[in-house]
């Protein structure tokens, strides 16, 4: 009687059954490929063990399992189980988006908005042609700067010191005033509550707590101007002619202001970062705020991670990062990094007020005082924020005010100068210092034309500028007029105002 194969029961004759024996060859190849189906369909179905199919079951109990982690029954992506792709939709610095797709494309077009020209910008020459036409030469991080280097005004028309280049310092914030004297070489600069925000030529900046610097290791002459700055430079960190201190006292040290606090006993849990000689919250100098980055130097969970809040029961040892470590550890290595903090110095010059500092790329001087060696410096003048000056509305007589000088603060001389005039606080128009004469343009005839002349001269220095009224009245007599109105009144009592700009 024949017999049958396990799996299919094809059958299988036995001997004598046929003439001339091709049961032999029938047999065996019957056997191989019942063998042979049978573990496809138990590695496809379940609970093969054919080592053939092994590699494409992996740890799966079949084949089919293993499709399953990630093709839905309708043949498309299940990315349920695949939390790496998942992960693409958190972004270490902005958090969590949508999709993945939303995240690419939020960089897609930040990428795309800082590659947008701008006529008459510092990216010279821009390309007229080629692939890179109408884009400026720099990188992207440069097109990013160039959007706040003239931050305030006409991007297209920036304005440049023919003395100083282009240098607008401090933008906003801070205490009023910016900068107090301490000791003999010593001030403090105040970026709290209020944080002071600084361009340092494009780039933005900004001091968000109270320092103290001490400048005594350049020696200063009594009296000799010193001006203090703010820099980016990379090598200007952790310079020793500079010293700091916190508010609430201690000894000077030179110091990287942008390592805020560091230590060697950092625990990372998921997302959670802790450590028990940390003072995030309440340290004099060096306080962590979210937005900071997170250093990890040593083991698996070494990288760079944004702070996304203090947190916990005791917020001071304990913080959250956006996203999640690379590994859950002990005994990390670890120090917060704030990117956004300058580098803080100071320059002496001479005991001339008109003796302006070098130029430095990267640096802008917010400040100037004059050094006392018997105590804390003196005459010192915070420069004007986003470089401009403004003298407001002020009351003047022709007869007896002039000239008329107003010190401003820009700590350069400056690039633009405007002088408006109204008649009063309650006028709804205002005018240039411009008043209405008759000109004789033609003697023999006799003709003549009306025209707008200056009514004044304006001069500036460094330290001030200077209005000098004209003899612009109708005839030598005094007091000339410092502007027609529209009535074609001479106006000889009113309010003027300087503006100037860095």
């Amino acid at each position: 009687m024949p017999k049958y194969t396990q799996f299919l029961e094809l059958t299988l004759p036995e001997k004598n059954e046929f003439l001339d024996g091709w049961h032999v060859p029938l047999n065996g190849n019957f056997e191989d490929l019942d063998e042979f189906l049978e573990e496809l369909f138990e590695n496809l179905v379940g609970n093969g063990q054919g080592s053939r199919w092994q590699s494409l079951r992996g740890i799966k109990n079949s084949l089919a399992d293993r499709l399953a982690v990630s093709i839905n029954p309708d043949g498309t992506l299940d990315t349920s189980n695949s939390p790496d792709v998942l992960n693409m939709a958190t972004s270490a610095v902005h958090g969590s988006y949508n999709s993945p797709r939303d995240r690419l494309d939020d960089a897609e077009f930040k990428v795309f908005d800082a590659n947008q020209p701008f006529v008459g910008s510092r990216f010279s020459p821009i390309p007229s042609s080629g692939p890179s036409a109408g884009y400026p030469g720099e990188d992207i991080d440069a097109g990013i700067a160039f959007r706040t280097a003239d931050f305030g005004a006409n991007a297209n028309n920036p304005i440049a010191s023919p003395r100083v280049p282009f240098a607008p310092g401090l933008v906003t914030g801070g205490s009023n005033p910016l900068i107090t004297g301490l000791g003999i070489g010593q001030v403090r600069i105040s970026g709290d509550p209020i944080p002071a925000v600084f361009n340092i030529d494009g780039y933005l900046f900004r001091l968000r707590e109270v320092i103290d610097l001490d400048w005594s290791q350049l020696a200063p002459t009594n009296g000799h101007y010193v001006w203090i700055f703010v820099d980016r430079n990379e090598g200007s960190y952790n310079n020793p002619n500079f010293k700091y201190s916190a508010p609430s006292g201690g000894s000077f040290a030179a110091k990287d202001l942008r390592r805020l606090q560091s230590g060697s006993d950092g625990i990372t849990s998921g997302g959670t970062f802790s450590s028990a000689s940390a003072l995030f919250n309440t340290a004099p100098f060096g306080k962590v705020k979210a937005g900071d980055t997170l250093v990890i130097t040593n083991t698996v969970a070494a990288g760079k991670y944004v702070i996304a809040a203090l947190d916990g029961t005791t917020p001071d040892t304990k913080l959250t990062i956006k996203g999640k470590f690379k590994g859950d550890v002990s005994g990390a290595s670890w120090y917060v990094l704030d990117r956004a903090h300058p580098n803080i110095g100071a320059v002496v010059t001479d005991g001339n007020i008109t003796t302006l500092p070098p130029f430095v790329a990267g640096r802008v001087y917010i400040a100037r005082c004059q050094h006392n060696t018997a105590g804390a410096p003196t005459n010192i003048v915070t420069f004007a924020a986003g470089g401009v000056y403004d003298s407001g509305w002020v009351a003047v007589d022709a007869s007896v005010d002039f000239p008329k000088t107003f010190t401003h603060n820009l700590g350069a001389l400056p690039a633009d100068i405007q002088v408006w005039c109204r008649a009063n606080s309650s006028a709804t128009e205002q005018y240039q210092p411009l008043v209405k004469r008759t000109v004789v343009t033609d003697a023999s005839v006799p003709d003549d034309a009306d025209f707008f002349v200056p009514s004044m001269q304006v001069r500036s220095s460094d330290v001030a500028i200077t209005l000098r009224l004209l003899n612009a009245s109708t005839t030598p007599a005094t007091p000339a007029a410092i502007f027609t109105d529209s009535s074609d009144t001479d106006v000889t009592s009113c309010e003027i105002r300087v503006i100037a700009r860095r």
